[in-house]
């Protein structure tokens, strides 16, 4: 009984330190789509105007988890195979449904309501999914900088316009900020789900480079790396870097945060050139696990939590959730 009992509390404590909701929603992303493209599949339609409302629910839904899953918790490569699994099911159903009538008058006043609550079900998807997608635009002028990782692959975590891709969104300093994490050979952010060891997780302690030359307007260190998913809520930054950049437009501070102990390689007042080493990525701060993160304010306009945000091009692309970006 002892030794059970102690596998218990183990196993209790490592699920009472997860950050659950997030895990148990992006699952939840996962599944559905895998469900609906077997329903598609498995079901007879009675009419094309049924199927047709089936498979737009399906697409639609498929495409909102595709750009709103966090498809690093459980392996990056599950994204395309779920695409082509949803795209081979609404094939297989639409040649199963070929020979069936467009339409059929119901027979009584509840024959009309599954039809009604199908329509209403796929507006309801299509609506969601045109929203999400609305946030792969900046929608205002954006400010092209250098991508500050130089190593490995990166996956934009957190990033766009809106708050279905972005959770800082609705901050206005933060409303293009971007978290940013690693992807190890298994497509995954880290080794485990939720490990409290920061070396498990693939972006802890890559360099973190200048991503604009400039004047070091802000630099701190000496906070102490956090085990997951503990987070410091006085100390939102971390260690961070806030780098003035020169010849941007418009003008901009540039705040890099969240970086290791000891890592910070600059100094307050310190001019950088693009490129120049910064520091490496941690796990200080506001964080439940290692990531950088990485946001503009338009230079004058307040602090960098507090001022004015502007959007972020890295080599003419604005990231948003899911992206990747492949580092020399």
């Amino acid at each position: 009984m002892g030794k059970v009992a102690a596998v218990w509390d183990g196993l209790a404590g490592y699920w009472e330190s997860m950050d659950l909701i997030p895990i148990i929603l992006a699952a939840f992303l996962v599944v559905v789509p895998v469900v609906l493209a077997v329903q598609v599949v498995r079901t007879r339609y009675r009419t094309r105007l049924d199927w047709l409302l089936a498979a737009v629910t399906a697409a639609t839904f498929g495409g909102y988890t595709l750009l709103v899953g966090r498809w690093d918790l459980f392996s990056y490569y599950l994204r395309p195979l779920v695409a082509l699994l949803l795209l081979l099911a609404l094939v297989v159903s639409l040649v199963r449904n070929r020979r069936t009538p467009w339409r059929e008058r119901p027979d009584n006043r509840r024959g009309w309501l599954p039809l009604g609550t199908s329509v209403l079900v796929a507006a309801l998807f299509t609506a969601l999914a045109g929203y999400a997608a609305s946030g792969v635009v900046a929608g205002r002028a954006a400010v092209d900088l250098a991508f500050p990782l130089r190593d490995g692959v990166a996956y934009v975590g957190q990033g766009g316009a809106n708050p279905l891709l972005n959770y800082h969104n609705p901050n206005r300093a933060q409303a293009y900020a971007l978290d940013i994490v690693g992807l190890n050979a298994a497509g995954l952010r880290a080794w485990g789900l939720a490990p409290a060891e920061p070396e498990r997780y693939a972006v802890f302690g890559r360099a973190v480079h200048s991503p604009c030359a400039g004047t070091v307007a802000e630099a701190r260190d000496g906070l102490a790396d956090q085990s997951p998913p503990t987070t410091d809520r006085v100390n939102l930054a971390g260690n961070h870097v806030i780098v003035r950049c020169r010849g941007t437009d418009p003008a901009v501070d540039v705040l890099l945060a969240h970086l290791s102990t000891g890592s910070v390689a600059v100094r307050a007042g310190a001019d950088v050139a693009v490129g120049d080493l910064i520091g490496r990525v941690g796990n200080t701060g506001n964080t439940t696990e290692p990531h950088l993160h990485v946001h503009a304010v338009r230079a004058d306009s307040g602090s960098a939590l507090d001022g004015d945000g502007v959007p972020i091009r890295f080599g003419g692309r604005f990231l948003v959730r899911n992206d990747l970006v492949f580092a020399g």
